[in-house]
């Protein structure tokens, strides 16, 4: 029953977008750790059997120096170029959302304030943005309990304290805010 409310056209075109989400945030991370990985594989002047296995298959065999820099230069800008046609795709469906929903309004509605549109607008984008960090966080948390689980129970218990410790103190904030907005005698007079 679940899944086929969630399989339908109109749903699907979100899980799209929380795909291509997904895709953007793993590739940011192949962006950043790729440099890092290009560093200790010139450094010691020999890659390392988890790029070289893959490698082989294809009949790539990178031996000098010149030949790892020319690989990580290419596996570099592939990157690069993936993640803006992942962000421009993200864009375009997401795009493609808000004009669906614009299509859907009644037409007695159109003459809706620009401010409303925004605000319908703005929701889709944290409604897909909150589905994104949610399953990408929820990946990221899998797959380092895979790696190691103590470093895993670390951060989940820090996450755990900090939510805690930040509804204290929204509590405390709001608490603070309904004392002052308080009525007192000197708005009477």
């Amino acid at each position: 029953m679940m899944f086929k409310s969630i399989t339908r056209k109109k749903n699907l075109i979100y899980l799209v977008a929380i795909f291509l989400g997904i895709a953007e945030k793993v590739s940011q991370i192949l962006l950043f750790a790729m440099p890092i990985k290009a560093v200790s594989i010139v450094s010691r002047g020999k890659v390392s059997e988890l790029i070289r296995k893959p490698l082989s298959y294809l009949n790539i065999d990178i031996v000098t120096n010149k030949d790892q820099f020319i690989f990580l230069l290419i596996v570099l800008i592939l990157l690069v170029i993936n993640i803006s046609l992942i962000k421009f795709l993200k864009n375009k469906v997401i795009k493609n959302i808000k004009i669906r929903k614009c299509m859907n309004m009644p037409v007695r509605k159109v003459k809706i304030n620009q401010k409303k549109f925004e605000k319908n607008f703005k929701k889709i984008e944290e409604f897909i943005a909150i589905r994104t960090t949610l399953i990408y966080s929820f990946l990221l948390l899998l797959f380092l309990f895979i790696y190691d689980f103590q470093i895993t129970l670390i951060i989940v218990s820090c996450c755990i304290l900090n939510y805690l410790v930040t509804k204290k103190f929204k509590r405390i904030e709001k608490e603070n805010e309904e004392r002052n907005n308080l009525p007192t005698e000197n708005n009477f007079r």
